[in-house]
Parts: C-alpha cells; structure tokens; sequence
C-alpha cells in the first residue's frame, strides 16, 4: 500500500540521517523499525520490522520487547491530544 511505502521511504530516510552524524563503528547495530496504525479501529496500516532483511531478519517491529513505559506513551498522548 502506499502508506506501507511511505513507512518504508521514512525508515531509510532517518536510518541514512542518522549514519551521517555518527560515527562508523556504530553503523553495524543500528537499525529501526515503523507501525502505523489506525487510532479508532487499531487496524494496522503498516509494519516495517527493520532496515533490510539482508542486514537482520529479525524483525523489531513484532520481535522486539520494549519498555514498560513505551506501552503506556500511546495512551497518555491520547488524553494529552483529547484534552487539547
């Protein structure tokens, strides 16, 4: 889909952002991942689990544990965008 690409296009472009302004040893482990996703429904609109599979198949997007703190982001920010 387009969103799918444009996730994509988003991805790469903040990877190639950020291999500009570090160092070189740092470019072995760096890596990303996008989701997108409906607010209403919660449908996912897109998924990008890294930069390539070539570089990493594993896929940070539904692979990786996070923080407890970046679960609850989502619905503090929705209060915080209800509440103006």
């Amino acid at each position: 889909s387009k969103i799918q690409k444009f996730s994509k296009a988003a991805l790469l472009k903040g990877y190639k952002n950020i291999l500009k302004r570090e160092k070189e040893e740092q470019n072995n482990t760096l890596n990303g991942a996008v989701v997108i996703l409906k607010n209403n429904s919660g449908e996912i609109l897109a998924l990008n689990g890294g930069i390539s599979y070539e570089k990493s198949s594993f896929n940070r997007a539904t692979q990786a544990k996070r923080q407890p703190g970046s679960a609850f982001k989502p619905f503090i920010h929705q209060v915080a965008l209800n509440l103006g």
